[in-house]
């Protein structure tokens, strides 16, 4: 059930906030006289098709122009512009006469999107429902207002977080997810709980900023309509009939009448960033700033999807042959910035780089969430410690020469173990006493008067274990084990073979 949404009686609606609209009968009848059960905050960014350039902070005078239609229309610009009379809508070739030295880019569609879809992917830290539109994200709050203790202090944080990124954004509350991204389209700052209310501020919206084609735009200007007010006290017969009954979905949709379904963003959990290093760079030193970068942003994804990496892989790019793959596996999922850094350094010293780095490129899937920690009678810095050395261990020595070792239900020795990697569950068989140490080959012993010898006469134990076993394979083995010790007290694990007589030293304890 969702939490129940206290009334905060401020609206601002810029210099609008004192007009409103009374919506036709028919629509009046439809809409429910209470607070909604959801609250939508969209997030627009009107400045993002110059953010994403990421350009330096000069005083050089800067638009986007969008290239889709002719003439080339402005769809940003930065202050130093608009100081200038620079506007969005502008047509480039006006602002260019207007403005001697005016710095122009081609709109980037896929910077965008990318960008939004990273924000989209920490968004989901204060709001499982979030939408990725056009010009921004949506987040459905109502259920989040609890978690955060109220409104203002979930505004905040999130305002927070996207000042740091970007310097403008456009904040709307609304009860349904189009009117949210409208109002945040329109001003700066809505806020609009209920739903009648919604309807009377909409209606001072200009119909611009709808989602109209071209033939809808031209028709409502010839009969003179400028307010989303006026649309919605047209007859709504006459409306479908003259701009098809979408018009009137889509105004249902807007005032909350109808649902207004929408697709999720759904993250993608694999990290995949790659970063330029001009000039190219032959030193480890070298490259580990930009390895730095891509690790703090690696990190932060992590923590705002939280979830776990066991493995990040990296590409060393060159100009004249082909990438250098690295790749790290992680024994502790929670290492955090400065331990994958640290491995990160000792895994690049232990490559020959004999061409420069160009490019850097991390790569990473997260495996699952970060869940409950399971208590322990150790202290997280002892259990902390092992972790870090093994890997230390395996990027300065190399994968291959550090093994653990996994028991099998096996009674011959030789087939009772095997490699496996560290840290694996080993399963538990319980077997008579088992030496440390095997030979990896048994060691025939001398015999003198019956009795086995190694570095000496042994004194050999009465009890003994019998293995019998593996008849059904190539390597069966009939053998009696004993406890042994030599003169000078090394206590070892023989074994008389059955069908030979002969004695062997199979371990020492």
């Amino acid at each position: 059930m969702s939490p129940s949404i206290p009334t905060i009686p401020t609206i601002n609606f810029g210099a609008n906030q004192s007009l409103c609209c009374v919506p036709n009968s028919s629509t009046r009848n439809k809409i429910q006289e209470h607070h909604s059960d959801t609250l939508w905050l969209a997030i627009h960014l009107p400045l993002l098709p110059l953010e994403v350039f990421a350009l330096d902070p000069i005083t050089t005078p800067t638009v986007v122009y969008e290239t889709s239609q002719r003439p080339y229309s402005i769809v940003a610009v930065d202050n130093h512009a608009q100081r200038n009379g620079i506007i969005t809508g502008m047509s480039l070739s006006v602002a260019h006469a207007r403005l001697t030295g005016l710095r122009a880019f081609i709109r980037n569609y896929q910077a965008e999107q990318q960008a939004l879809v990273k924000l989209a992917t920490q968004a989901i830290y204060w709001s499982p429902n979030v939408v990725v539109h056009s010009s921004g994200l949506l987040l459905e709050i109502a259920g989040s207002l609890r978690l955060y203790g109220g409104l203002n202090p979930l505004l905040a944080e999130i305002k927070s977080w996207i000042n740091r990124q970007y310097s403008c954004i456009h904040l709307a509350i609304t009860p349904t997810p189009s009117s949210a991204m409208l109002c945040a389209r329109h001003s700066s700052s809505v806020l609009i709980i209920n739903q009648t209310r919604l309807v009377a501020s909409i209606s001072q919206i200009p119909v611009d900023l709808l989602e109209l084609n071209q033939h809808q735009q031209k028709l409502l200007q010839q009969i003179g309509i400028q307010k989303i007010g006026a649309l919605l006290r047209l007859p709504r017969s006459g409306l479908a009939r003259r701009l098809g009954p979408s018009i009137l979905n889509m105004l249902d949709r807007l005032t909350g009448v109808e649902p207004d379904p929408q697709i999720t963003f759904i993250p993608s959990y694999r990290f995949e960033k790659t970063l330029e290093c001009l000039p190219a760079r032959t030193q480890v030193e070298q490259l580990m700033p930009w390895a730095k970068i891509l690790v703090q942003a690696l990190v932060s994804q992590l923590l705002h999807t939280c979830k776990h990496v066991n493995q990040i892989d990296w590409l060393l790019h060159h100009a004249d042959q082909p990438p250098t793959p690295i790749t790290l596996r992680l024994t502790d999922e929670r290492y955090g910035e400065k331990s994958l850094l640290e491995l990160t350094h000792l895994a690049f010293d232990a490559i020959h780089l004999t061409d420069a780095v160009k490019k850097i490129t991390l790569c990473a899937t997260p495996l699952r969430h970060i869940g409950e920690q399971n208590s322990s009678l150790f202290s997280a810095t002892d259990m902390d410690t092992w972790p870090m050395l093994l890997d230390r261990l395996r990027h300065r020595l190399g994968n291959q020469q550090v093994l653990g070792l996994r028991t099998h239900a096996e009674y011959r020795p030789e087939h009772a173990w095997s490699f496996c990697e560290p840290g694996e569950t080993d399963p538990k068989h319980q077997y008579a006493p088992r030496p440390l140490w095997l030979f990896l080959k048994p060691h025939i012993l001398e015999v003198i008067d019956g009795n086995p010898y190694f570095h000496g006469p042994l004194e050999v134990a009465k009890e003994y274990e019998r293995i019998v076993s593996g008849w059904w394979d190539t390597f069966p083995v009939r053998r009696d084990y004993y406890h042994a010790r030599n003169n000078h007290h090394i206590d070892l694990w023989i074994f008389r073979e059955l069908n030979t007589g002969h004695w062997f030293a199979h371990g020492i304890f």
